[in-house]
C-alpha cells in the first residue's frame, strides 16, 4: 500500500496534556508532573495551583547527598530521606482508580 497524506496515520486521536503537583497529593515536595494521553479524563489529575509550600519546608531533608567520583563523574548516595519518596501516595492512587 503506497503511503500518502491520508493514509499515513489512519489512527490519528486527539492528545491531551495535563500538569499537576504531587504535593497536593500529599507528597513533601511539589514535584510537578506532565502527562500526554488520548484521553481527555487526565485533565482531572490537576487540582490547581500550588499554594502552601515553600522550600523551608523541605530544609535539610535532602533525599540523596551528591559527590564526586575518583573517575570525575558526579555521583549520587540516598540519605534516610530517601525512603519516604519511594511509596505511592494513596491518596493519588486512589484518584487515579475513578479517571
Amino acid at each position: 500500500m503506497k503511503r500518502t497524506a491520508e493514509n499515513q496515520y489512519p489512527f490519528e486521536s486527539e492528545v491531551y496534556q495535563a500538569a499537576w503537583w504531587m504535593y497536593h497529593y500529599g507528597a513533601s515536595s511539589p514535584k510537578r508532573h506532565v502527562i500526554f494521553s488520548n484521553t481527555p479524563h487526565v485533565a482531572k489529575l490537576s487540582l490547581g495551583r500550588l499554594l502552601g509550600w515553600n522550600a523551608a519546608m523541605n530544609k535539610g531533608k535532602k533525599p540523596c547527598r551528591t559527590y564526586q567520583g575518583k573517575d570525575g563523574k558526579k555521583r549520587f548516595h540516598g540519605t534516610r530521606h530517601l525512603k519516604r519518596t519511594e511509596k505511592l501516595v494513596s491518596m493519588f492512587g486512589a484518584h487515579g482508580i475513578y479517571l
